[in-house]
């Protein structure tokens, strides 16, 4: 379930900084050896939180390892860094790493403690790790007042503490941080194919089903459901399996957050779970869900959704802009229309999403244990916090990219008019909220710089508020439940990906027998062990 519903995560610009290749070379060790923070008398303010600007008298140097987005290179001379180093005297180098092998490197990085200087790590990562001296503990700094704008953030949010300190008290990294209520994904699906057919959006999986049997008739060669992945862990929010799952049994996941009973639950133990496998397996038997969802890439179902191969998809929201313009800019003529949908559940079930919580533990960022002047850095690192560091990720610079009207910040009308596009240019032109370089996402400061959101983009927060409900509580992990959690769920997460993916394929038959088979191994694997511990965990949350 990978970290677990409460901590959904997806999609618009959240929080975090990413892992670099340790070490430099040695002519740059030399010069951070006799590198020195800034003298009290530097410039401070209030909107540093009371840092000291320059940090350090003489240029620092950190690398970070960052994951790049498909089809926006990272650039080493984008604004966002070069107005970062003229503030702080700290300059940032990325190196980038493709998403599809960030994991795998960000795993052996850990595993042989050889982390770089600034890691993209979730917290499980860091509450694992630390304590083995892998990562800083930055607790003492900011118990010290290094980290001025930290520490003040978790006086006022204490799940900030809830899901960072280790089983030894210490604290190894920081989340980033989201606007409260808000959902990052939605259903959508092409408007003008619905209008052509005469359909109407689906009530049900009853009406979604007879929704994809009549495109899938009128294009035989079309596969019209497609999902970017169909991964087991419950941080995935957009998987095949979790999406469906939540549809059938009310459950975030198969080892989920039930918002109705308000505990976790065990999915396949649930009496609609045998009718998910079913119907999943109806799809794909019929050719209306893609053949390759199992092994699905991200560039693969970017452009079956944009030329018309498939016709529905549940992803991040603001694909339904991107999906559209990208059409028209391709073809002018194009009636290529993808909007939102509200979710669905099977007939007797509840739709429901969950909220994005504040506090975005799965996306936060580590420092090594062995880092040149930790001091520095960890002020650095609080920068990012701070509402003048937070404008140069989120805006970048006065003038350039944005301007002041009537004291609140707007992005420049050369940008353009269309959130998405602006989005899009910021990112690849300056590198602003690039992929989860953004920390301090919550006050909305890129949103409320944007022009206002499309109509489409507007009509969907009215069907998704219907059925919103908020995150289950952050909790505090004890060192046995990170244990049994490290022992258990990996290889029960690829046990439960594995099997479901043959049960849809029909590669194993659906039936009460291969279902308890199907149970049983799970149980065995630490099904229940890892319930319970979530329940603890939530009992505990709750009783604060």
């Amino acid at each position: 379930m990978g970290k677990r519903a409460k901590w959904l995560a997806g999609i618009t610009a959240v929080a975090a900084m990413v892992t670099l290749i340790a070490g430099c070379s040695d002519k740059q060790e030399a010069a951070t050896k006799n590198e020195t923070a800034a003298s009290p008398s530097a410039q401070s303010n209030p909107r540093t939180g009371g840092l000291s600007l320059p940090l350090s008298s003489t240029p620092v140097t950190y690398k970070f390892l960052i994951r790049e987005v498909a089809d926006i290179p990272v650039k080493n001379d984008w604004l966002v860094l070069k107005e970062l180093a003229k503030k702080t005297n700290v300059n940032i180098q990325f190196e980038p790493v493709p998403s599809t092998g960030y994991e795998e490197k960000k795993k052996l990085l850990i595993a042989t403690n050889n982390v770089p200087d600034f890691s993209l790590v979730n917290e499980t990562d860091a509450l694992k790790a630390g304590p083995d001296k892998v990562f800083l503990n930055l607790k003492p700094y900011i118990d010290k007042g290094l980290m001025p704008n930290v520490k003040k953030l978790m006086s006022e949010i204490p799940d900030i503490a809830a899901v960072t300190t280790a089983g030894d008290g210490g604290i190894y990294s920081l989340p980033g941080l989201s606007e409260p209520n808000w959902l990052s994904y939605s259903w959508m699906v092409r408007d003008d194919v619905m209008k052509e057919l005469g359909l109407q959006p689906p009530k049900d999986t009853d009406d979604l089903y007879r929704m994809l049997k009549a495109m899938k008739e009128k294009n035989p060669k079309s596969f019209p459901l497609i999902m970017q992945n169909a991964a087991a862990a419950g941080s995935n929010v957009s998987s095949l399996f979790n999406v469906f799952t939540t549809m059938f049994t009310e459950t975030s996941s198969t080892l989920g957050y039930n918002p109705f009973n308000k505990k976790y639950e065990f999915a396949p133990s649930h009496p609609q779970y045998k009718n998910m496998l079913t119907y999943l397996n109806k799809l794909y038997t019929e050719g209306l869900l893609d053949q390759e969802f199992a092994i699905m890439k991200t560039q693969n179902w970017e452009q079956r959704v944009q030329s018309g191969a498939s016709f529905m998809t549940y992803y991040n929201k603001g694909r339904i802009d991107i999906f559209t313009d990208a059409a028209v800019k391709a073809d002018p003529n194009t009636k290529y229309n993808m909007v939102g949908m509200a979710p669905v559940a099977a007939p007797g079930m509840r739709p429901f999403q969950l909220l994005k919580a504040k506090v975005n533990a799965p996306v936060s960022v580590a420092l090594s244990a062995n880092i040149k002047n930790p001091e520095i850095a960890v002020q650095f690192f609080d920068y990012l916090y701070s509402d003048e560091g937070s404008d140069i990720y989120m805006l970048g610079a006065e003038g350039v990219t944005y301007e002041r009207v009537n004291g609140k910040a707007k992005y420049l009308p050369a940008l353009g008019t269309i959130p998405t596009a602006i989005q899009s240019k910021l990112k690849a032109d300056y590198g602003i909220r690039y992929n989860n370089f953004p920390l301090l996402n919550y006050v909305n400061k890129g949103r409320d710089a944007e022009p206002p959101m499309t109509k489409k983009l507007q009509e969907l927060e009215t069907l998704n508020a219907k059925s919103a409900i908020d995150p289950p509580p952050s909790v505090i992990a004890t060192e046995a439940e990170l244990s049994l959690e490290k022992s258990k769920l990996p290889s029960l997460e690829k046990y439960i990906e594995q099997k479901l993916t043959e049960f849809v394929m029909g590669k194993t038959p659906i039936s009460d027998a291969a279902l308890n088979d199907f149970i049983a191994q799970c149980k065995k694997l630490g099904s229940d062990e890892l319930i319970k511990m979530y329940n603890d965990q939530l009992q505990r949350a709750l009783k604060k």
